[in-house]
C-alpha cells in the first residue's frame, strides 16, 4: 500500500511542479493575446517562440520527475517509485511534444529529461543518518 501511495504522491507533486513552472514561464514568455486557442495557434506560437521559453518547458519535465520522484521515494521508501513517476511524466511530455509538433530537440528532451530527473532523484540523499548512542 505504501508503494502505491508513494507513487500517487510523487505523481501529484510532479504535476504540481510542471504546472507551476509552466505558469511561471507563461509570465515570462506569454503567447500573444487575441489568438484562438487550438493546435494551429499553438503550432504558430511554437514556430516563433524564444528558445528560452521552450527550454523552460523541458526544464519543467526534468524538475517534475526529479521532485515527484524524490517525493515518491520518501513516501514509498521504494526507489523504483521514482521510475513510476518518470514514466507518467514521460508519457505526458511526449504526448505534449508531439501534438502540436514541437522542435526535434524538445521531442528528445521529452524523453531524456524525465529519465534524467528520476535517475537523479534516486541518487539524492533520503535522510540524515540517525545518531546512535555509543555503548559504553
Amino acid at each position: 500500500m505504501r508503494k502505491i501511495l508513494g507513487s500517487v504522491v510523487g505523481i501529484v507533486v510532479a504535476f504540481a511542479i510542471m504546472i507551476g513552472v509552466d505558469l511561471g514561464a507563461m509570465q515570462l514568455h506569454a503567447p500573444p493575446t487575441g489568438i484562438a486557442p487550438g493546435p494551429e495557434a499553438t503550432a504558430a506560437w511554437l514556430a516563433n517562440a524564444p528558445v528560452v521559453a521552450l527550454a523552460i518547458i523541458v526544464l519543467a519535465w526534468f524538475l517534475a520527475a526529479l521532485g515527484g520522484g524524490y517525493a515518491a521515494i520518501r513516501t514509498a521508501r521504494w526507489p523504483a517509485a521514482a521510475w513510476v513517476v518518470a514514466a507518467i511524466v514521460l508519457i505526458s511530455a511526449v504526448m505534449g511534444a508531439l501534438r502540436p509538433p514541437h522542435p526535434l530537440w524538445m521531442q528528445v528532451g521529452a524523453v531524456v529529461a524525465p529519465l534524467l530527473g528520476a535517475w537523479l532523484a534516486i541518487r539524492l540523499p533520503r535522510a540524515a543518518p540517525t545518531a546512535t548512542p555509543d555503548a559504553a
